[in-house]
């Protein structure tokens, strides 16, 4: 009974990772659609511009394709759009070393205060 339940709520993880992966196949497709229509490219242009046989931007456009990151950066170039968030969407975080002294002192030093991946400030914080 217990192997049944753990079988089927990993097939329903499995099947929701799955459907986050469509999802993001499926914009990608869209966003390069519209740059396309942007630009006034039709495939076959689209195609020549970016070295590639229309059969490829076919599969593209599918929203089934599965991209380089180098490929991404060729479209994003042609088409003088951002299909990828290059931003980091995280809150203030400190990164922190901990360090005993000689006299049994815990020191904290921050050695850096970053948001969005942006260092802010650097501080020393001695604690008793």
């Amino acid at each position: 009974m217990k192997n049944n339940i753990l079988n089927e709520l990993f097939e329903e993880i499995q099947g929701s990772k799955e459907l986050k992966r469509t999802e993001n196949k499926m914009l990608l497709a869209k966003k390069i659609d519209m740059g396309m229509k942007a630009k006034g490219f039709n495939k076959s242009e689209f195609a020549e511009e970016v070295g590639q046989k229309n059969s490829v931007i076919t599969r593209w456009l599918s929203g089934t394709h599965n991209f380089t990151s180098d490929t991404l950066t060729d479209i994003e170039e042609t088409l003088d759009i951002n299909l990828l968030d290059s931003k980091l969407d995280i809150a203030t975080s400190p990164i922190i070393i901990q360090v005993s002294t000689p006299n049994n002192q815990k020191e904290y030093d921050v050695v850096g205060l970053y948001q969005n991946s942006d260092l802010i400030t650097s501080t020393n914080n001695n604690i008793n």
